[in-house]
């Protein structure tokens, strides 16, 4: 909380607190804590090769989008997405949505499902609301960016808690058909434990929905050949 008594939330919050100048209750400035530079924030960025649309694996941060080669171009649009987000993890995603519109501008868009499941705390806590509002709306010739945006709010209701991997249940006739769907890929982008649930939700609806009677050990393995090939895909921390 500064001396105003503003609450500034987030991992990045202290440190960022740290790099304003200090007032007295009374707005008049103390000092600086970084008097040399106090309007520089460093950004250290970490990319990761990995975790990119399909056909884009292999374009690395110095490649334009015009070199990729072939049909990895049009990988992105005509491949199914299934994405799921658990509070700051929505970040890589929105990188995804912003790429997707860019191709659809230059090659034309392709009705495909793309759904992104979104976990944060509560409906104040719903990162980029309006934007993704508008990618769930018709455009162009009637097709929509993102076919649904699903919401879940852990903390919204105090008497029940639930989380994403408790409302996957509720669509897991969508999910298993994607899972089957050899041009759909899922991603999931969150803190360690949150994706561990996640990737274990799959593996429950693997079992319940298919006719091949997979014990979970059958499914929870079929989980991880789909990780294998690249069809499931994880960045997670924490």
């Amino acid at each position: 909380m500064t001396p105003r008594g503003v609450v500034r939330k987030g991992i990045c919050s202290n440190y960022l607190q740290q790099t304003l100048p200090k007032l007295s209750p009374d707005g008049k400035l103390i000092q600086s804590t970084f008097p040399r530079k106090p309007s520089q924030v460093r950004l250290f960025i970490s990319p990761n090769p990995h975790f990119r649309l399909p056909g884009q694996d292999s374009l690395s941060i110095n490649m334009t989008r015009e070199m990729l080669s072939g049909g990895d171009a049009y990988l992105p649009l005509n491949s199914s997405l299934l994405m799921f987000a658990v509070g700051s993890g929505i970040a890589p995603f929105r990188a995804f949505w912003e790429e997707l519109e860019f191709l659809e501008r230059s090659q034309g868009n392709v009705q495909v499902e793309r759904v992104l499941f979104m976990g944060c705390r509560s409906s104040s806590d719903f990162l980029y609301a309006k934007e993704l509002q508008s990618l769930t709306s018709q455009r162009g010739r009637g097709n929509k960016l993102l076919t649904a945006v699903i919401p879940v709010y852990s903390r919204e209701n105090v008497v029940v808690k639930r989380y994403i991997q408790d409302v996957m249940l509720d669509y897991e006739d969508m999910i298993y058909s994607m899972l089957n769907d050899d041009n759909a890929f899922v991603y999931m982008c969150g803190s360690t434990r949150s994706c561990q649930g996640i990737e274990s939700t799959l593996a429950s609806i693997l079992q319940s929905c298919g006719e091949d009677d997979l014990t979970f050990i059958q499914a929870t393995n079929r989980i991880k050949e789909y990780k294998e090939f690249g069809r499931i895909k994880q960045d997670m921390f924490g």
